[in-house]
């Protein structure tokens, strides 16, 4: 496609089509640099009327000559090609002087009219050799070759030092003169490997077709860019009464900004009514409240008020890769100040943040309450666009000095409050523990005889020795942080609740001097209540479904707090603490299901497992089972393939229980299969062999793990104590986990078995019964 058109641009009527083309958007040029000649534009409209005229005239005369000769006249063959050729490369000569070189220097103007000089040259050479050659056409010679090359040079020479300075309209600029290189290399490879006969360049035709329009573009709005702003109508200087009423209105907002700074009793009330009066007192459009940078070098726009609107900024955050010079004067604690046609990457991180066209001038005023950094404040004026004076920056540091100490005044106070009523409350859980503690002691020790106690008391012992480690521990730092809080300045009510504090951890450390004697005596009966406690019965299974369900609702509560903190009700987390309560969630739900495999167990061993056995429908349950493990999949990057019809016949068992088989056997697989591995469920039904069988349902798990050793594959749904190897190779669950799948699955009447290959993984299948095939109704089913 792109031949018929380099053809078509060769050819009557299309080579005038080009030419007249070419000429229309240079004349257009002209007459915008016309347009755009007086006023502060006129020298670079003069640049530009220059580039324009002087390619359009010999442009126009190419075309009259070339129609001319579609009209009859005669051809000589050689002087028409080469100066075609000569006109390509002084246009992107010209161009490149009038983009790259915008300023009229001498050196840049003789450098173009050496080169146009030295093009003259080539023509009159390249005319002379074409003369002389026999029977050739004008693609086919040297003469072609060297025209081309210097096309495509001088067009990736000025890309690159456009890509390089990135200045004015680059980017259109540069894609105009990657066009001019892509047709002239584009033609000279053509010449090179299929050596296509004619006299034109009809590739190179086609890249100046669609560069030209660029070139104009680039220009209009350069010129528009240039041209100077109207200069605002002087303003008469105000009369003595005008200033008087001045003065009284600028004092009247001053006051109603100061009043509610002095009844602001937290830093949250005081920082978004301290940007506000500060951006009325000093009338900047925008004031904003930075707080230092923190270890990753981030600067947190903690308040902001915007004066033209009367209304509050949204916080935003930078980057002090982004804001190096603002970052740098926050540390260095320096006062500094940027002008309004600064290039500075602040300036455009300010832009960003705050979704401005322009900041204006900035100034930057560090908040210091003694030796401490509190942040800054940073004033932008992008509508006055006024700079800031002397006097304006005198002005702004007195008032940051006065609001910086009531800022540091109030943190001391938050920080004094904050760890008085964090001391309260580590004292009277501590205290909690210690009477649980010694009530435990003492109620053991006064029945030493019953060999039932025994294993408890022993137990009670051992959690007396860490219990007492710990309150050692949280007594020492408590100590440390009392000490720190009587040294910080406070309010009355403070130091009064700091008074009855000590008093009470002076009754703590009593009360663990009484528990250290009990623990004495504990410690005592060690041995004879080890030997007991070794020849005692495991709990029975109501035993650990009543600690189960004591467990459940701190676990529940834990997580709502999760919840609670993960959703930034309370205030939002630093990343460092979103990713410690994102881990203590994890834990804790591990930790449920743990408690949950516990009690499945004990009742399995109880047999006391029992399932109500219903129709359900196992698509359901699979998609279910899938949908609580689809963040473990995330997790590990793994790809989940199913493999079942769309509809599948009920089965005979307990949905719970069946989503909880699935859901495991998947958990299993993801864990066994490597990050990025893929793990397969299949679901296919079994037929009944006879009137008397029973029809089943299979549904299989593949990991793509390592495979289970065949000496290990007798452990796999076997239980793990706790002084037991627990781990085999080769599959992910570590705990009881398919000791409860193989439960439940007998529980339900089916059954469940492993296949493996070394090195290609594993497959778990589970067996259960189709609902209406021969079974009984709905009846409670005990495990065994």
């Amino acid at each position: 496609m792109l031949t018929d058109i380099a053809v078509l641009l060769t050819t009557p009527p299309g080579n005038l089509a080009y030419h007249f083309s070419l000429a229309v958007s240079l004349a257009v040029l002209l007459a915008l640099a016309q347009v755009y000649a007086s006023g502060g534009t006129a020298r670079a409209a003069a640049r530009w009327t220059v580039v324009s005229a002087g390619l359009l005239v010999p442009r126009l005369i190419l075309a009259g000559v070339e129609g001319w000769m579609t009209l009859g006249g005669s051809d000589d063959g050689f002087l028409l090609p080469s100066a075609d050729r000569y006109l390509a490369l002084a246009g992107a000569c010209v161009f490149a002087w009038a983009v790259l070189f915008p300023a009229q220097r001498r050196r840049s103007g003789l450098a173009l009219v050496l080169a146009l000089t030295l093009g003259l040259i080539g023509m009159a050479v390249s005319a002379a050799s074409q003369a002389a050659a026999d029977g050739l056409s004008f693609n086919e010679t040297w003469a072609d070759t060297l025209w081309m090359a210097a096309v495509l040079a001088v067009g990736l020479a000025a890309f690159a030092v456009l890509m390089l300075r990135r200045r004015g309209q680059w980017a259109i600029a540069a894609g105009a003169f990657l066009l001019l290189a892509l047709g002239a290399g584009v033609h000279l490879w053509t010449q090179l490997w299929t050596g296509p006969a004619g006299a034109y360049a009809g590739l190179l035709r086609l890249g100046e077709l669609a560069a030209y329009p660029l070139f104009l573009i680039a220009a209009a709005r350069g010129l528009a860019a240039e041209r100077p702003r109207p200069a605002p109508a002087a303003v008469p200087a105000p009369t003595p009464r005008e200033m008087r009423t001045l003065r009284a209105l600028r004092l009247s907002d001053s006051l109603g900004g100061v009043l509610p700074l002095l009844s602001a009793p937290t830093t949250r009330e005081f920082a978004p009514e301290m940007v506000r009066a500060v951006a009325s007192a000093l009338r900047c459009e925008f004031c904003l409240l930075l707080t230092p940078p923190d270890p990753d070098g981030h600067l947190v726009v903690a308040a902001g008020y915007d004066l033209i609107r009367e209304a509050a900024l949204p916080g935003a955050s930078l980057d002090s890769a982004q804001a190096p010079i603002i970052s740098a004067a926050l540390t260095q604690r320096r006062t500094f100040s940027l002008p309004a046609r600064s290039q500075s990457p602040d300036t455009r991180a300010l832009r960003a943040a705050l979704g401005l066209d322009f900041a204006g001038p900035i100034l930057l005023i560090p908040l210091i309450d003694g030796d401490e950094l509190i942040g800054g404040l940073l004033l932008l004026s992008p509508y006055a666009r006024q700079d800031w004076s002397a006097d304006d920056q005198a002005s702004a540091e007195s008032l940051a000095a006065h609001l910086a100490a009531r800022l540091g005044e109030l943190r001391r106070r938050e920080r004094a409050a904050e760890a008085g009523g964090d001391l309260h409350g580590r004292l009277e859980a501590l205290t909690r523990e210690n009477d649980r503690l010694t009530a435990e002691l003492q109620r053991y020790a006064a029945e030493p005889g019953q060999a039932g106690n025994l294993a408890a008391l022993l137990t009670i012992n051992e959690e007396a020795q860490r219990t007492i480690h710990t309150l050692e521990t949280e007594i020492d730092r408590l100590q440390g942080e009392l000490g720190a809080a009587r040294q910080t300045p406070a309010e009355e009510p403070a130091q009064d609740e700091i008074a009855r504090m000590s008093e009470e951890m002076r009754v703590l450390l009593s009360a663990l001097e009484q528990a250290r004697s009990d623990l004495a005596v504990a410690q005592a009966r060690g041995g004879t209540l080890d030997r007991f406690a070794r020849t005692q019965p495991s709990p029975d299974f109501e035993t650990i479904a009543a600690i189960a369900r004591e467990l459940h609702p701190p676990m529940s509560s834990v997580l709502d707090f999760t919840a609670v903190l993960l959703s930034d009700s309370a205030g939002e987390l630093r990343p460092a603490q979103r990713k410690v309560v994102e881990r203590l969630r994890s834990s804790v739900e591990r930790m449920g299901t743990l408690v949950n495999d516990l009690v499945q167990v004990s009742a399995e061993k109880a047999g006391a497992l029992g399932v109500l056995r219903t129709q359900v429908d196992l698509v359901h349950c699979i998609e279910e089972a899938v949908m609580r493990a689809g963040s473990a999949l995330r997790a590990k990057s793994q790809t989940l393939r199913m493999d079942f019809a769309d509809e599948l016949p009920p089965i005979l068992a307990e949905a719970d229980s069946v989503i909880q088989v699935l859901h495991r056997l998947i958990d299993n697989a993801i864990h066994a299969s490597p990050s990025g591995g893929e793990v397969v469920l299949r679901a296919r039904i079994q037929p009944q062999d006879g009137p008397e069988e029973r029809s089943f349902a299979l549904v299989s798990v593949t990991d793509s793990g390592v495979g289970i050793p065949p000496e290990d594959i007798g452990q796999v749904f076997q239980h793990f104590g706790l002084d037991e190897q627990g781990e085999v190779e080769g599959v992910g669950e570590t705990g009881p986990g398919l000791s409860v799948v193989k439960a439940l699955c007998e529980g339900l009447g089916g059954r469940v078995w492993v296949d493996t290959v070394r090195g290609s993984g594993s497959t778990f299948t589970v067996l259960l019964p189709l609902a209406g095939s021969g079974q009984p109704s709905a009846r409670p089913v005990p495990a065994g």
